[in-house]
Formats: C-alpha cells, sequence, structure tokens
C-alpha cells in the first residue's frame, strides 16, 4: 500500500446512524463531525499523531502476570437494550496495595466507583465501535501495567424477526 498525503483524500465527516452505526462519508452529514486526517497515510507521522492507542498497542504486565480485558471481547458486536457496557477483567495476582485501576475508552479516561473491581458495568456508552483498555497505575500516578486495546461495536438490538 502506499502512503498518501490527506490532500488527496479532501475532507471526511463521520456521524452514527439511527442503527448505533459509525459512518464516514466525504459529504456532510447532520450532527457528523470533520475528521482530521493529518498525520494519516504518511510515512513521517509525528509523536503528536500517535495517540494514547498507540502507546497502548502492547500490554504491560509489570509486577502482574495477568492483567487482560476479558469482556468485551476483540471485535464483539454487542447489541443492547440500553447502553451498559459489561466489562470484566483478569488481575492476577489482585490488585497490590498503593496500585489503582483506571480504564480509558476511545482515548479518554473513565472514573470508576471501585477502583479494585474486576466486574463493572459502564453505563451510558454511546452507541458505535470503540477501543478499551485498562490500566494500573502505581501511588505516584505512574502507569505500571497495562491491557493490550480491545476494539468492540455498540449496536441498538435489532427488532424482531430481523437477521443481522
Amino acid at each position: 500500500m502506499l502512503p498518501m498525503s490527506p490532500a488527496v483524500f479532501g475532507q471526511v465527516f463521520k456521524w452514527v446512524d439511527s442503527e448505533g452505526r459509525t459512518q464516514f462519508s466525504d459529504r456532510p452529514q447532520p450532527d457528523a463531525q470533520a475528521v482530521d486526517l493529518k498525520g494519516i497515510g504518511t510515512p513521517d507521522s509525528t509523536e503528536e499523531s500517535r495517540s494514547v492507542e498507540g502507546a497502548a498497542a502492547q500490554s504491560l504486565l509489570g509486577p502482574y502476570t495477568a492483567f487482560e480485558v476479558v469482556s468485551p471481547e476483540a471485535n464483539q458486536t454487542l447489541r443492547l437494550a440500553q447502553q451498559n457496557l459489561p466489562v470484566s477483567l483478569i488481575i492476577d495476582p489482585p490488585l497490590m496495595p498503593g496500585h489503582q485501576l483506571k480504564l480509558v475508552m476511545d482515548s479518554v479516561p473513565i472514573a470508576i466507583d471501585q477502583a479494585a473491581a474486576t466486574q463493572m458495568s459502564l453505563t451510558d456508552v454511546p452507541w458505535g465501535s470503540h477501543q478499551f483498555f485498562a490500566e494500573i497505575h502505581d501511588s505516584k500516578g505512574a502507569i505500571i501495567a497495562r491491557t493490550t486495546p480491545v476494539r468492540f461495536h455498540l449496536r441498538k438490538p435489532l427488532p424482531p424477526g430481523v437477521l443481522p
């Protein structure tokens, strides 16, 4: 694949349709957001264009023998009646004293009520595709462990009799 300049693509717009699917187009739509194509497809991508996703591309176990996202599964499509996302993690050994669990979805940290919980439900998650990972921070806030990111898709339930 040849690298292409963002100028080749023109403007791209992103929105979530009435079925909860993320859509892209070169034509603006109601409630669409312009997508920043800076650094996409260029061989000289800068540190700025590498987001938290790039930093989180690999898992980091630190002092833990296991730390991973069990649910949602990679590339899983969830059709839920409500926008509540069930999340399950494995942390072995259990969270060590002075360590804190933090969740990140779409490069945005998510506050959780119980910093040591491995089973939780995130509420009001928007319909569409998302990337999720978890981190463990030490008492000074430094990241000492990170799960591999998981991309998943949250969709509205299908009406009865409609096949996916």
